[in-house]
């Protein structure tokens, strides 16, 4: 994809498209002063928060983001755009990224449409470990006592879907 520069919250940033759906969401429910971490962050890292990635050099935090050596309650957010659907198991990753916020702290997730990329199916290169539909992540966080799902999106027109998640305090 293509990077765009853009301005949020009155700095000029260099930023993939999918940042067009994650930067109106922050807009709404994260502060600006707010601390955080961008899980898979690639080239860039997401405006307030410090990147967690394997192999990006601007990455402060070297990890898969599955498991984090962070303390509970370190941030007030995380963003995830495209890397969830690479955890061996999505469900452990998103109980530890609502471990390391604080009481009130949002997780935000972009997640690729399955009906659009079908990575589970026979043939499909093996990149993704999971096909992630909204409902999975509803059920799911419906099961957590310490989670509540904020909003959820249905695929957009750039082929994929958001959930906001809160902890509960």
């Amino acid at each position: 994809m293509d990077e765009i520069v853009f301005e949020y919250r009155s700095g000029k940033y260099t930023y993939l498209p999918a940042w067009s759906v994650l930067c109106p969401l922050a807009e709404q429910y994260i502060s600006a002063t707010a601390n955080g971490l961008d899980i898979g962050c690639g080239r860039c890292c997401f405006p307030n928060a410090t990147g967690v990635d394997l192999y990006e050099p601007c990455a402060k935090i070297k990890s898969n983001g599955q498991v984090l050596d962070i303390p509970d309650n370190s941030y007030d957010f995380v963003i995830s755009s495209h890397s969830i659907e690479h955890m061996q198991c999505w469900q452990s990753a998103l109980k530890e990224w609502v471990r390391v916020i604080r009481s009130e702290g949002v997780v935000l997730l972009l997640v690729p449409d399955p009906d659009y990329f079908p990575w589970s199916k026979a043939g499909a290169p093996t990149v993704h470990f999971h096909d992630i539909r909204p409902a999975d992540i509803r059920a799911f966080v419906e099961s957590q006592p310490n989670m509540e799902l904020l909003e959820s999106g249905e695929p957009t027109p750039l082929n994929q879907h958001h959930a906001v998640i809160r902890k509960r305090g």
